[in-house]
């Protein structure tokens, strides 16, 4: 009777000894086993066989099928080496993930109007930007100070304190007044509809007259930029007409500060010029 090809295993210190170690009747010897069966086999390095040393996997081929190669067993967790190499060749699976874009109203792009003849700021008095403001004003970290009058109607910051402008006590002679009332503040930031012209004006009165260990700032870009970015704005009129409106008044506004403080500029000079003539002795000529 044709029996079956059987596989015999040996440690690599025991290769060269005689494979004719195997069990009695087991009908395999030296001379049955070909030189080509003998195949290490590289330990896995989760086996449980780490601690000893590589097997060799020999198989014997039966004499009646010489032309067919015999086929190793795999032994325990020890695979083949090119059963190895060709998992690692395989490319991975690409998985495909669907994104979801969540909806969002979609902003307007803040495009400030021509603003001339802006009102530089004095050294003391920075430029925060609405971000910014936002967080210090959710942390209790300041306090802001907003200047618009009719112009409102666009819509306001909520938390701002509202102190005009252009009122019928002139803001600079406010000023004494409100240093006293903020002077527990770490930072007064003052804004406007587009921080061009009030805002920067009234943050130098502010910061000339106030204590050099409070900050004071103005808010960059005014309402309009703080309302562009997405913060949060507490709407007064909804209409396209009243908000156009709106802006073509903070601009009205500004303009009309401008023109009062060239006038108190023009009368200051005017009356430092009238102190110097009074001064002058009638006759006397000037030899310099």
């Amino acid at each position: 009777a044709r029996q079956a090809p059987r596989t015999v295993i040996a440690h690599s210190q025991q290769a060269s000894a005689a494979i004719t170690a195997a069990p009695a009747g087991a009908g395999v010897s030296r001379s049955a086993t070909p030189q080509s069966s003998l195949q290490p086999v590289p330990p896995a390095g989760a086996s449980s066989h780490a601690g000893r040393s590589p097997a060799l996997v020999v198989t014997s081929a039966s004499t009646a099928q010489p032309s067919q190669p015999s086929t190793p067993v795999k032994v325990g967790h020890h695979a083949p080496q090119h059963h190895r190499a060709s998992l690692q060749q395989q490319p991975p699976r690409q998985i495909q993930l669907q994104h979801y874009q969540l909806q969002q109203p979609p902003k307007r792009v803040h495009m400030p109007p021509p603003c001339p003849n802006r009102v530089p700021t004095i050294p003391g008095v920075d430029h925060l930007d609405p971000p910014a403001v936002h967080d210090l004003m959710r942390r209790g970290k300041c306090v802001v100070v907003d200047l618009r009058g009719e112009d409102r109607a666009a819509g306001l910051i909520e938390g701002a304190v509202h102190v005009p402008a252009i009122d019928k006590v002139p803001f600079l002679t406010r000023v004494p007044e409100l240093v006293n009332r903020w002077s527990s503040e770490e930072l007064v930031i003052f804004t406007c509809q587009y921080s061009a012209h009030r805002a920067p004006q009234c943050a130098n009165w502010y910061r000339e007259q106030a204590s050099h260990s409070q900050q004071v700032a103005i808010l960059s870009g005014g309402f309009r930029q703080w309302e562009a970015m997405g913060l949060p704005v507490k709407q007064v009129t909804c209409s396209v007409a009243d908000a156009q409106a709106a802006d073509e008044k903070a601009l009205q506004l500004g303009s009309q500060l401008l023109q009062s403080v060239s006038t108190q500029r023009a009368a200051q000079t005017n009356g430092h010029c009238d102190e110097a003539r009074e001064g002058m002795i009638p006759g006397r000529v000037d030899d310099s």
